[in-house]
């Protein structure tokens, strides 16, 4: 019928607006998805892969491996292609659509440390 309400199940994601590479900051909104999914395995306290993520310095500066993240360039950021095929977080849930939208537009705005 017009005007009904989508299924209980229906994903809200679907309503949101695409996000913003011009808006997308790290600290309000990339950082909170990694404390979120990532911290246990890549915070401060002897980080997997020498990938620290709840710092923008040790973030940029990427794991034992090289860069995690190609600024401008969401294609060769490694760290995309992991949350992506679901390869990250290894353990817990794996991200929202929403939120790799956020880290991809993020890296599309140059990774910038805001």
């Amino acid at each position: 019928p017009e005007g009904a309400a989508p299924p209980e199940d229906a994903p809200a994601e679907e309503a949101a607006p695409p996000v913003d590479p011009e808006t997308v900051s790290f600290q309000d909104h990339v950082l909170p998805i990694f404390e979120q999914h990532c911290a246990e395995c890549h915070g401060p306290e002897d980080p997997e892969e020498q990938l620290e993520v709840t710092n923008y310095r040790t973030l940029m500066m990427g794991s034992q491996n090289g860069p995690v993240i190609e600024p401008g360039n969401p294609e060769e950021s490694y760290l995309v292609e992991m949350v992506v095929e679901g390869k990250m977080p290894k353990e817990g849930e794996p991200l929202s659509q929403r939120e790799i939208d956020t880290i991809i537009a993020w890296i599309e705005a140059g990774a910038p440390d805001n």
